[in-house]
């Protein structure tokens, strides 16, 4: 789904024909021991204050482990942001906030609200409020043209 479909989920929050909202979620880690779904979560955060939102996201995708529940070790995850491009000071401040947690709270109230609001599994799309099933999700074309019917409806 990532490889497919997040350039076309991309291009619409940037050209702003979609409100794209990400929400992190850690529910890898229940089915495995450890906290690795919930430190990568936890370091986003941290990559987010950097401005590196959609770099660390996509680096940290590209690069799970192959085999699940193994996971990273802060290590990685303060490289990954390197390899973003997260350089001197601002590294600095990544770094300090990723070994020290900083950010552990938000990815369980991610994980809390997912399971709060029965979100079925990832990834879950929704267009006006409404999961988006079948058709709707089955193409990133089919995507494009979904959202583009709900702003017309709503007449935007």
């Amino acid at each position: 789904f990532e490889a497919q479909f997040s350039p076309t989920i991309e291009k619409m929050a940037i050209d702003g024909d979609a409100r794209v909202i990400w929400r992190n979620t850690s529910f890898l880690d229940n089915g495995f021991p450890g906290d690795h779904s919930k430190r990568a979560a936890a370091a986003w955060g941290c990559a987010i204050d950097a401005g590196k939102k959609t770099e660390y996201h996509d680096l940290v995708f590209a690069n799970q482990p192959q085999t699940e529940g193994v996971g990273w070790t802060d290590d990685q995850l303060v490289q990954f942001g390197k390899d973003t491009g997260i350089e001197a000071d601002n590294f600095d401040t990544f770094e300090a906030c990723v070994t020290d947690h900083e950010y552990i709270k938000w990815a369980n109230n991610g994980t809390a609200e997912s399971y709060a609001n029965e979100v079925p599994g990832t990834p879950a799309l929704y267009l006006n409020g409404e999961e988006l099933q079948g058709e709707d999700r089955a193409t990133p074309e089919a995507l494009e043209k979904a959202v583009a019917g709900a702003a017309e409806s709503d007449g935007q």
